[in-house]
C-alpha cells in the first residue's frame, strides 16, 4: 500500500482490485449493473474522499468475445442512471472485449 517501503524503494500508489459481479448472458449483466449502481451508491461518501486526495477510480466492464465471428461482437447498454453514478462520483469507465484466442 501507499507508503510502505519494498526493496528501499516507497511506494507511492495504491491499488486494489475487486471483483463485485460475474455471470453471463443478458440478464444477469443487467442485474450485475444493478448490484454495481447499489455497491456505488452505498459506497459513495468513501469513494469521494478517495478521489478528493487524488484517487483514481476505475470500473471494468469486461465482456468475452467469439474469435473470427461475424456481426455484433459486442454489444453492452448502458443505462443513464449508471453512467450518471459513475460521473457524479468522479468514477472513470473501462469497457474491456477479449477472447481466449490470441
Amino acid at each position: 500500500k501507499r507508503g510502505d517501503s519494498f526493496a528501499g524503494v516507497r511506494k507511492t500508489s495504491t491499488k486494489w482490485h475487486g471483483r463485485i459481479f460475474e455471470g453471463h448472458g443478458a440478464a444477469e449483466y443487467a442485474s450485475g449493473l444493478e448490484v454495481l449502481i447499489a455497491f456505488v451508491a452505498q459506497h459513495d461518501q468513501f469513494i469521494g474522499k478517495l478521489v478528493q486526495l487524488g484517487a483514481e477510480v476505475e470500473v471494468v466492464l469486461n465482456q468475452p468475445t467469439a474469435v473470427g465471428s461475424k456481426g455484433i461482437v459486442l454489444d453492452m447498454q448502458l443505462s443513464p442512471l449508471f453512467l450518471r453514478l459513475l460521473s457524479q462520483n468522479d468514477i472513470g469507465l473501462r469497457i474491456c472485449a477479449w477472447s481466449d484466442n490470441p
